[in-house]
């Protein structure tokens, strides 16, 4: 071996520079892309903004119980209340869907009567959907025909939301789209798209 050999390098090779350039350009744009879609994907109200309290898993436990309570006062605020703490991360969430029947709970005042617990509700699920991918499956199988159903209700708040919760489910990967479309989601939608 001589020893320019051990020292020098040869040329560089310009088809390795311009791959190992072109991945990293890939990578780049893919992390901006998925930071601009997380960005957008958690859905905030003006509350959620003056809400600096940090929650605790306990507290996402009692509230988890407390909808599932029949006749519960305060299930309105309640599920204000889970919003705010779906928007501070997985850990809050792994907590709520650790409870038994919380989902259920919680997906049965989607398709409940009364409009302002189906909104609260939805929005829950909404903030439910942005996050990890386990999540999305779990909220996809519970929600989502529900989800699509209200598509092409009358209620304008909540087809926005529904159209929100979706649009998060959708954006999780090609799977969950994948089944939303075979759930039918893409008529409904275009529908609203048409007004």
């Amino acid at each position: 071996m001589d020893h320019k050999d051990k020292y020098k390098k040869g040329k560089p090779n310009v088809s390795k520079t311009k791959e190992k350039r072109r991945d990293e350009e890939v990578g780049l744009r893919k992390r901006r892309r998925d930071k601009f879609v997380d960005a957008k994907r958690l859905r905030l109200d003006s509350a959620t903004f003056d809400d600096t309290e940090e929650h605790t898993k306990e507290q996402v436990i009692e509230v988890a119980k407390a909808i599932q309570k029949r006749g519960s006062a305060g299930r309105h605020d309640q599920l204000k209340q889970l919003k705010r703490m779906f928007a501070q991360g997985s850990a809050l969430i792994d907590a709520f869907l650790g409870v038994d029947n919380a989902l259920h709970a919680l997906v049965g005042l989607l398709s409940g009567r009364d409009p302002t617990l189906q909104l609260e509700a939805s929005w829950c699920i909404t903030n439910l959907s942005a996050s990890v991918h386990e999540h999305c499956m779990v909220v996809l199988q519970s929600a989502a025909p529900y989800l699509v159903t209200y598509l092409s209700g009358q209620n304008a708040a909540l087809q926005d939301q529904c159209c929100w919760a979706l649009g998060n489910l959708a954006g999780d990967g090609p799977e969950c789209r994948d089944r939303l479309v075979d759930q039918g989601a893409v008529k409904p939608l275009i529908n609203l798209l048409k007004f």
